[in-house]
């Protein structure tokens, strides 16, 4: 045989060897795209026909993969006559396989052949409408189909390959309605008849994952047609068949594949098609699973709460899987019916289920998977609440029985979940940490919803038995697992509701109890080194952490001090980990609790004076320590005070740095992360010494002239250590000074300042500030740009009407101008230049506009980066050209300086070509940064910018534009006037000339 361009069928199935035997990458793609080419040629169905005749396994599962390319590619060409020769074709070859070498070695080819004649079913179902039929009367004739068994297990997968290829096809209601008028009737007949042959295990096996395939099936065919399976209830007599335990006894190591295949079907039409059991079918699944002396008692007997259950884990987790599933579907009736006995014995086989023996996460997972259904459950009777009322409006003796009993239910939920999530030995915990503490994470989010159930009874049950345990535990060490699990639940009850409303919170007498326990003293007891007891101190920390309402008020000052004792022992000699969640803890009570602390600042000073000392210490810690402290002086409110603390804390820092500095003239990862350590406290700082509230709130009147008139003269030398600092970590110190992120460090401490409405530690004149950044500019390179513009936007921002120009053109010609070329080369430095450019024209116009710089050289780069690839860029540049377009705060002159630029000196024109040969050329994700300049332009020069425009589209010189269509594209741009219709007119554009849809003047 002979294929185009001279191969010969020995080279095609030397090729097919090779694409699966080699291990040369370079080699498949090229024998791929070789072979790929031979398929979609008009030889494909030939050569599939060919390698399926071979006698290589490569061979034939290439050819019957050639057979769906050959039918996807063809299938508009097929005659009906084609089609049924393919499909007698397709099925010999499947007959022959069976024969040769029987079912088991070509499962993987037959398989794909059965794919194959699904195609032929989706794209030609008139002609061949009944593929199943057609298949078992070939198989009848044939003197190749094997056994009986063969002809089943074939139908069956066919059936199964049929529905899950059209489940994945976007078909018309027509074939929906073929399959159930055809295929589906084969189905059923062939399940009904499987009941009363005696076949083997495996048959029914296939049946299963057959019936499992028409439940999605069917639920895409009800979802896209009008088709409708009602309850089938053949199939369904037959899973219900299935459903036995006959024979298995509490030793017994027979399998249970064909019990967990069943209840996986089940869970399947419970979850996405549970029309498919009526209500005889739902009762009797009921029946089945939840009442005595049927199906489900004897598995959770047998199986679940025997010794099998490890055993049986996927079939145990199915089994609980269904029983939610199938639960879910009706939790209205479920919580309504809670005082019937048939309720009291189903709720006490849930409860059973969820409290199997076990650790979560390491011996068993069924109290996790009842975890959201138990949330549910909860929430059903919050969300319903009004329903349950009008039930029992004429029986409220009644009413009150139902609350009791959900309380009682609810309460036993609660109980099991809260010894599940004790703390396990910590080697067996290690392995399983993530897991476990997710699952505890998901048992806090039922005790919330829980809580919003019971309300406060619970909360006091909690703080009660956490009160009792606390008491007992000199007495009972292991009650100190009790605490930690009752902490942990009410520190997130805690958290919950009181995040968006603290001042307002109602747990206050109850948190108040649980300190007055002593439990700071019990916790202070432990170690911090046991690694057991690691996770105590996470839980006391956060619950610390939740309860910050309660310790800045009158009662819980008086408990800081000993907490802080408690916690500063735990940075210092704790794990790194601790160390960080306790000083995450605390700096919330220290910005919460600031005027409390007032009397505790020379312990944390201590702490301070440590942690700048150890290197070691994690860089984050060391940050919020700092910012801890500054938050406490803040509230002293004394300048002189805070000056003296300020300049001696960044003294501290100053002169750590320094030492380290003097004695590393080069740099390493360890000394660099030590030192933005470092410069990082100075910025926390910073940031803490920021006016917290509206200052007239803050500062009375005359505490606002005192604390500015002190910063004004500074006599504590403060602001003067802090640019010694900054000068020290961005310019005097060498391998700092091209160090980006010190840099940005060093520009937020000056930021911190600008905002403020008198004069602070942080607060610099807009000289100073200039004079820095010209001093850094000149030995950065352009790394150091970004935060540099940065800075100077947040000054412009804060105070324009300030600025000199004079000021601001110097500052301009060193940060810019002297570093142009450089500038161009680096994409952040040229979006932070557009922006910072753009901020001035929004803001004050006249600032920049009469600056020489500004026509030479800041229009030009602007012009530039219009054409830019990077949408980063673009965005700056197009707030760049509508600012200076529409000059919303300019002055007369600033708007006759910019018309004459644009209409008498042709920088319209200019900025018109740019502007539509970047449009053009720009990526589709970028377009919307391009609309606004079009708009702004045709709103403030609608005379004008026609002729602009004009000339733009003709200097493209695109090969698809001539001077009529030209004309037509600037007219519709023209009628839009700059409204929002440009936007689909100038998109239209942009996919005509770049090819993407049919260029023609009719599109418009």
């Amino acid at each position: 045989m002979e294929m185009s361009e001279g191969r010969s069928l020995a080279s095609v199935i030397n090729h097919v060897e090779r694409l699966y035997s080699s291990r040369n990458p370079t080699e498949v793609n090229s024998l791929q795209i070789e072979l790929q080419s031979l398929q979609k040629s008009e030889y494909g169905l030939e050569l599939a026909n060919v390698l399926m005749g071979q006698s290589s396994a490569n061979c034939r599962f290439f050819g019957a993969l050639t057979y769906g390319v050959a039918i996807n590619i063809r299938r508009d060409n097929f005659s009906s006559g084609d089609v049924i020769s393919l499909v007698n074709n397709i099925e010999g070859h499947i007959f022959r396989l069976i024969s040769s070498e029987g079912l088991e070695g070509n499962m993987v080819v037959i398989r794909k052949l059965f794919s194959d004649l699904s195609l032929l079913f989706i794209f030609h179902s008139n002609t061949y409408p009944d593929p199943l039929k057609i298949f078992y009367d070939n198989l009848g004739v044939s003197d190749d189909a094997g056994s009986k068994e063969a002809w089943i297990t074939l139908i069956l997968i066919f059936a199964s390959i049929l529905v899950e290829d059209v489940s994945k096809q976007e078909n018309t209601t027509t074939i929906h309605k073929v399959i159930y008028d055809n295929v589906f009737l084969k189905v059923n007949n062939i399940v009904t008849g499987l009941v009363d042959l005696n076949v083997p295990p495996k048959i029914h096996l296939l049946t299963l994952d057959c019936i499992n395939s028409w439940v999605y099936y069917i639920s895409v065919a009800e979802a896209n047609s009008e088709v409708r399976y009602d309850c089938p209830k053949n199939i369904v007599n037959y899973l219900f068949d299935s459903l036995t335990l006959s024979g298995i006894s509490d030793s017994s190591n027979e399998s249970l594949e064909l019990v967990n295949k069943t209840l996986l079907v089940f869970t399947e039409i419970s979850d996405m098609n549970p029309r498919m059991l009526d209500r005889e079918s739902k009762l009797r699944l009921h029946s089945s699973l939840l009442e005595p002396g049927h199906f489900g008692e004897e598995f959770m007997s047998k199986v679940v709460f025997s010794d099998l259950r490890l055993e049986y884990d996927d079939e145990v987790g199915n089994f609980v899987n269904l029983i939610i599933v199938f639960l879910q579907n009706d939790l209205l009736n479920l919580t309504k019916q809670i005082l019937e006995q048939s309720s009291t014995y189903k709720i006490k086989v849930l409860l059973s289920l969820t409290n199997i023996s076990g650790i979560p996460m390491i011996d068993e997972t069924l109290s996790d998977q009842f975890l959201t259904f138990w949330e549910d459950f909860i929430n059903t009777f919050i969300d319903d609440e009004e329903s349950f009322r009008i039930v029992f409006e004429s029986e409220p003796n009644k009413f009150s029985k139902f609350v009791n009993r959900r309380n009682e239910v609810v309460s036993e939920i609660c109980g099991i979940y809260w010894n599940k999530i004790h703390l396990p030995p910590f080697d067996e915990l290690e392995p399983v940490k993530v897991e476990f503490l997710q699952y505890r994470s998901g048992v806090a989010d039922l005790f919330i919803a829980a809580y919003s159930l019971i309300s406060l009874p619970l909360y006091e049950r909690l703080t009660s038995k956490l009160i009792y345990d606390t008491y007992t535990l000199e007495e009972n060490k292991n009650m100190s697992l009790d605490i930690e699990s009752t902490l942990y639940l009410i520190y997130k009850i805690t958290e919950d509701y009181t995040f968006y409303d603290p001042d307002n919170s109602p747990f206050g007498l109850y948190v108040g109890k649980i300190f007055e326990s002593g439990i700071l003293n019990s916790f202070g007891n432990l170690s911090t080194s046991d690694n057991t007891l690691k996770y105590f101190y996470f839980t006391f920390n956060n619950f610390l952490a939740s309860v910050t309402f309660y310790l800045k008020g009158e009662h819980g000052k008086e408990f800081l001090g000993s907490i802080l004792r408690l916690l500063i022992p735990m940075i210092l000699g704790g794990s790194t980990s601790l160390a960080l969640n306790v000083s995450k803890t605390m700096l919330k009570i220290c910005q919460e609790c600031s005027q409390n602390l007032i009397p505790f600042t020379a312990d944390i000073e201590a702490l301070l004076v440590e942690t700048l000392k150890n290197p070691g210490v994690d860089a984050l810690i060391r940050q919020r320590l700092f910012s801890s402290y500054t938050s406490i002086i803040q509230y002293l409110k004394n300048p002189v005070e805070i000056g003296k603390i300020l300049f001696h804390m960044i003294n501290e820092i100053y002169n750590s740095a320094a030492k380290v500095m003097s004695a590393n003239t080069s740099n390493n990862e360890e000394l660099e992360d030590y030192l933005i350590s470092l410069i990082s406290c100075v910025c926390q700082i910073a940031r803490a010494c920021e006016i917290p509230e509206e200052i007239d709130e803050f500062y009375t009147p005359e505490e606002q002239e005192v604390v500015d008139s002190y910063w004004k003269e500074d006599p504590s030398n403060v602001k003067d250590i802090i640019l010694r600092i900054i000068r020290l970590f961005s310019i005097d110190f060498p391998p700092f000074v091209h160090n980006a992120t010190s840099t940005e460090k060093c520009c937020n401490i000056l930021k911190s300042g600008v905002r403020e409405d008198i004069n602070g530690p942080f607060k610099f004149p807009i000289e100073i500030i200039f004079d820095y950044l010209v001093s850094k500019v000149e030995v950065s390179d352009t790394g150091s740009i970004p935060p540099i513009y940065s800075l100077v936007e947040t000054v412009i921002v804060t105070n324009y009407n300030k600025i000199e120009r004079e000021v601001l053109q110097n500052l301009i010609d060193k940060v810019f101008t002297q570093n142009l070329e450089a500038l161009k080369s680096d994409p952040y430095a040229i979006k932070s230049a557009v922006e910072l450019f753009a901020v001035i024209l929004e803001r004050k116009p006249s600032l920049i506009l009469g600056l020489p710089v500004f026509q030479s050289s800041i229009l030009k780069f602007s012009l530039e980066g219009l054409s830019a690839n990077e949408n980063f860029i673009i965005k700056p540049v197009s707030r760049f050209w509508v600012a200076i377009i529409s000059l919303k705060k300019g002055s007369e002159y600033d708007h006759t300086l910019i018309r004459d630029l644009f209409t008498t000196r042709g920088g319209g024109q200019q900025l018109c070509s740019n502007l539509v040969k970047s449009f053009i050329l720009s990526a589709r994700s970028n377009l919307d940064y391009y609309y606004p300049i079009f708009r702004n332009l045709l709103g403030k020069y609608p005379l004008e910018s026609k002729t602009w425009f004009l000339q733009a589209f003709h200097d493209l010189h695109h090969e698809k534009l001539n001077e009529h269509l030209t004309s037509i594209i600037v007219n519709k741009i023209m009628i839009t006037r700059g409204q929002r219709s440009a936007h689909d007119i100038l998109k239209k554009i942009w996919l005509q000339l770049n090819g993407l849809i049919e260029f023609n003047s009719k599109n418009f």
